[in-house]
């Protein structure tokens, strides 16, 4: 059942010329059936317009009836004259010019089908101007393709004649003997032409001389050739579609010298598709060659500057500027609003434009785009947004439907009202998204797609099953960081393709200076990733093993610590902020439960240097070596109830108590929170997190005294701070609002007074329960993180 909006669409695209169908099962097939399905619009009106031009030029010599041209006589439009190239020589190439998947071959392949409704106004001298379908006078050949050749093949004599020959009205019109003889003896005479061409670099003496007249005969024959095959086929232009003439790299100079030398007939109009920039580097090089290769001496800049100027005057003369049409890019038509999507025929309510702002909406809808936050589809051509389409237009047909069901589409924005139905119509909506997110995850790893959605996607699949998995009784162990999104340092093997971040080895290497001694592993960090990252939490070193005689503290200090640091001469305790951040966003996932808590207790810190590093040899600067032998001294103590800590009476109580918590929290939110975060936000708030923690821990002076579990808490109030800070910068919706501020630099209640928790934590309490402001003011860890009351102050970082 068709919508009232695709209706009205039907109605709009019979009196607007502008409406274009773009078909959602159409695939790689770049021919179409109809001119309604044609995207560079504006660019088949421009060829159309200097067509008819031709045509009319053209006309006259058709004008003629037999009697008046077998007569022979000196009239200007008599056959000698209609056949002497010199007296109508011109350049009448067209170029589409555009990068590589701009839809250049499409526009030469479906030049026909766009001709069909075109008319044209013939005037011919003393007679009424004729009016004609633009087909019916046009002789309209097959694409050629200058890649076919090989090494030591001729355009013209090989690809351009046959093109000609296998033409099927050309075909249809030579079955006629009679009517077609001329036709073959043009044909023969330029054979000949051709074949003293060959010649010409064999022959000696007269036969040379002969080789080099019938070499510039060749010209001549082809423009008789042109004439007899619109005469036989009742056309008045031939157009001459070449397709690439700049991928053939060995020919493409010599391509263009054909065009030049031999399609300066009035009967043809050459439509040479190329990137402009790729035509200008091979002709000012071919020049620069030219003028260098025998010179002795040569003035480099000078040489070159001249071969360019010739190069602008060379194209000038072959590719007329005002012949020049720039093809619209992908995304000039991804923004255009007048492309709507269809099927059979029939339009969809969404617009190709709609549709790319909700693709987008899926993976980017909690982010705000502050920072150039969003990650955006990007198209290398209109084949591969083809395909993507098609790959999910079951999803598309039944959005459709469910809009349609719900809505009067007649003038609603669509993306308006996917907001809505995200919001009234939740589950079925969510339930939708869920399924488009697995196609796209097919599309995106085949083909040439960005590699930085993939993980996105991949990413949000793997958490789909993770927060489902959290429903059985026995949660597996692993992370919902155990993805490769989150995992820099695999990306590079996985993804090698795609990975297009260069820096993290050498920002790494600097990071990590004096405290990794193994230079094989440091000098082994891939220097790409699909995204950029952070350094890793290097970690604040602390004199011995944490404990307390509260839960409190027996809680933060498994959260907060880490014993298995292996250092020069023993292993020792450092904080890391990894735990707590884990913690943080397995409680943004509806099903969180005891047992996935308990695992990150249990596992090394996320994203910390020992996570990476394993079991490599950690060192410190000079000035923590008293800080070492404190260590050592301490841990000798504590060594015993190091090895039992979760073994501590009540501690699977104190962790069944805080997942209770978490879990009790969690729930209050369900009716305003997707069932899992955004991959991509918490990417993005991972980054900022642990690169804002890189800088504040550059300054190893400020942790001379965190010495024992209140100290170690006060950094876990300040990381829950920048925490919630960062998360909240991603979600206020104004920018001039948001502060790009550390919440590491704030411990205690007076955060709240800060600038950053008004711009970033403050000002989202608004927006429909955003995590920022609820985490911050109603999560249970922070009531955890509060041993003691810690000491209000400010730091500048």
């Amino acid at each position: 059942m068709q919508s009232a909006r695709a209706g009205d669409m039907a109605t709009k695209a019979s009196e607007d010329k502008d409406i274009i169908y773009f078909p959602i099962d159409q695939g790689e097939q770049a021919k179409q059936a109809k001119p309604e399905y044609l995207l560079a619009r504006p660019v088949y009106q421009r060829i159309a317009g200097f067509l008819k031009e031709s045509v009319n030029k053209t006309s006259d010599s058709f004008s003629k009836d037999k009697e008046n041209i077998e007569k022979k006589d000196d009239l200007p439009n008599s056959v000698e004259a209609i056949l002497d190239l010199d007296e109508h020589r011109a350049h009448n190439a067209i170029l589409l010019d555009g990068g590589r998947g701009t839809g250049k071959s499409t526009i030469l392949v479906n030049l026909p089908t766009f001709m069909k409704d075109e008319l044209v106004e013939i005037n011919r001298s003393g007679n009424n101007p004729e009016i004609l379908p633009l087909s019916k006078v046009l002789l309209i050949l097959k694409p050629v393709d200058p890649t076919l050749l090989e090494n030591d093949d001729d355009l013209f004599l090989n690809i351009i004649v046959a093109a000609l020959l296998r033409n099927k009205e050309v075909k249809d019109a030579t079955q006629d003997y009679e009517k077609s003889k001329t036709f073959y003896a043009r044909l023969q005479a330029l054979g000949s032409a051709l074949e003293g061409t060959q010649k010409q670099k064999s022959e000696f003496g007269m036969d040379k001389l002969r080789a080099f007249i019938g070499n510039h005969s060749v010209s001549d024959e082809v423009h008789k050739l042109f004439y007899e095959a619109l005469k036989i086929t009742g056309k008045r232009l031939i157009v001459l579609p070449i397709d690439d003439v700049d991928t053939s790299l060995q020919h493409a100079f010599n391509n263009l010298e054909v065009v030049r030398r031999y399609l300066a007939s009035p009967y043809v109009v050459p439509i040479i598709s190329g990137d402009l920039d790729l035509f200008h580097e091979v002709i000012w090089r071919n020049f620069f060659e030219g003028i260098t290769a025998k010179a002795r001496t040569v003035e480099v800049d000078d040489a070159k500057l001249r071969a360019k100027n010739l190069a602008d005057e060379y194209e000038r003369k072959l590719l007329p500027v005002a012949r020049r049409n720039l093809v619209q890019s992908l995304k000039q038509h991804i923004a255009n609003p007048k492309i709507y999507l269809s099927k059979d025929g029939s339009p969809l309510s969404i617009s190709l434009s709609e549709f790319f702002n909700l693709l987008n909406r899926i993976h980017n809808f909690w982010l705000n785009d502050f920072e150039s936050s969003w990650i955006k589809f990007s198209f290398s051509s209109v084949r591969s947004l083809a395909q993507l389409i098609s790959a999910v237009k079951s999803e598309l047909i039944e959005l459709d439907r469910f809009l349609s069901a719900n809505f009067d589409l007649k003038e609603e924005n669509i993306v308006y009202l996917c907001e809505i139905l995200r919001l009234e119509k939740r589950e079925e909506y969510l339930n939708f998204e869920k399924k488009i997110r697995l196609k796209l995850i097919d599309v995106l790893q085949s083909g040439d797609y960005q590699k930085d959605l993939l993980l996105i996607y991949l990413a949000q699949a793997n958490w789909l099953d993770f927060d489902r998995n959290m429903l059985k009784p026995f949660v597996p162990e692993t992370s919902v960081f155990e993805v490769a999104l989150f995992q820099p340092l695999d990306q590079l093997n996985a993804f090698k393709d795609g990975c297009i971040v260069e820096g993290l080895g050498v920002q790494w290497r600097e990071h990590l200076d004096g405290i990794i001694f193994n230079e094989f592993w440091l000098n082994n960090l891939p220097e790409k990733t699909v995204l950029s990252y952070p350094p890793p939490d290097k970690g604040v070193p602390i004199p011995g093993a944490l404990f307390g005689n509260s839960e409190n503290k027996i809680f933060v200090s498994k959260l907060l610590s880490h014993n298995q640091v292996y250092l020069q001469e023993d292993h020792g305790s450092f904080v890391y902020f990894g735990r707590l951040f884990e913690i943080l966003v397995l409680g943004l996932f509806k099903n969180v439960c005891v047992d996935a808590v308990r695992n990150v207790l249990n596992e090394v810190p996320f994203y910390s240097l020992v996570a990476f590093s394993k079991t490599k040899v950690i060192g410190f600067p000079e000035f923590q070596e008293d800080r070492i032998s404190k260590f050592n001294s301490s841990n000798d103590v504590h060594r015993e109830d190091y090895r039992v800590l979760s073994e501590l009476p009540h501690w699977e109580e104190i962790v069944a108590e805080y997942s209770s918590q978490l879990i009790e929290w969690r729930s209050k939110y369900n009716e305003f929170w997707p069932d899992q975060p955004s991959a991509l936000l918490i990417y993005r708030v991972m980054n900022k997190f642990f690169t804002q923690l890189a800088e504040y821990e550059s300054d190893w002076g400020r942790f001379k005294e965190v010495n024992d579990v209140t100290d170690v808490a006060e950094l876990g109030l300040r990381a829950f701070n920048a925490f919630c800070a960062a998360i909240g910068s991603y979600e206020v919706k104004n920018h001039s609002e948001i502060s790009n501020g550390s919440g590491f630099g704030y411990v205690g209640e007076g955060f709240v007074f800060s600038e950053i928790y008004g711009a970033n934590i403050q000002t989202s309490s608004g927006q429909s329960k955003g995590y920022a402001y609820e985490i911050f003011h109603t999560h249970p860890i922070r009531n955890w993180l509060n041993v003691n009351t810690p000491t209000y102050h400010e730091e500048d970082i």
